[in-house]
């Protein structure tokens, strides 16, 4: 049912892989969640700038260097909103994220680790 699972949380969904990413969005957007994406991965930030968002999720197809990059960004302009990292095998070291994801779960269990990183907050972006 959309809406039910999602409450109306507020997603940026970011990745270089164009399709993965609107199959991602479209798997939200059923759970219930709003969901936002640039086109390009640099412009997330701005993104997260303008709109009140509650969980950050960043695609496996974004290089490790990037990810981490945008992580500092992401957290010097709202260092509350948790960040949830998707890996393909294992996760890499030296990235730092409020979880890690593996692709082969599918949507349920990213669905899951949105609410475990946004229960019991009550904050969104500070």
């Amino acid at each position: 049912m959309p809406g039910k699972h999602g409450s109306g949380k507020k997603i940026l969904s970011v990745s270089r892989d164009r399709n993965i990413l609107l199959s991602r969005n479209d798997a939200l957007a059923i759970a219930g969640f709003s969901v936002s994406s640039p086109k390009h991965p640099e412009e997330a930030v701005h993104i997260l700038m303008a709109t009140d968002i509650d969980v950050i999720v960043l695609g496996h197809s974004i290089p490790k260097e990037e990810r981490i990059a945008l992580t500092a960004q992401f957290r010097a302009v709202r260092p509350r909103v948790p960040i949830i990292v998707l890996f393909e095998g294992t996760p890499e070291r030296g990235e730092t994220a409020d979880a890690f994801v593996p692709l082969r779960g599918g949507p349920e269990v990213l669905i899951g680790a949105i609410h475990t990183c946004t229960e019991g907050s009550g904050t969104k972006s500070a």
